[in-house]
């Protein structure tokens, strides 16, 4: 399967925040892994737990590197994980 990472590992983010979250979804849920029928893979997102903050979404499944530049775009922007639920 493909790989692509942006930003902080899991480690990384606790070594320098402390407080975490990290929400990790399997492909199944992805409707384009669906479609496709490749539902094998998952996405993990590790956010800073004061401020919601993403810092950092690391993708393992079909597409990934297709999947990561939205994920880039997100913490480019600085958004939290409620805003990108919002949208």
């Amino acid at each position: 399967p493909e790989v692509a990472t942006v930003g902080l590992t899991e480690d990384q983010a606790r070594e320098h925040y402390g407080d975490i979250r990290v929400g990790k979804f399997p492909f199944v849920a992805n409707g384009r892994a669906l479609a496709s029928g490749e539902t094998e893979g998952f996405v993990k997102v590790i956010l800073d737990n004061k401020y919601g903050e993403i810092l950092g979404i690391h993708i393992i499944g079909a597409m990934a590197a297709e999947m990561i530049s939205q994920a880039s775009l997100i913490m480019e922007m600085e958004a939290t994980a409620e805003e990108v639920i919002a949208t």
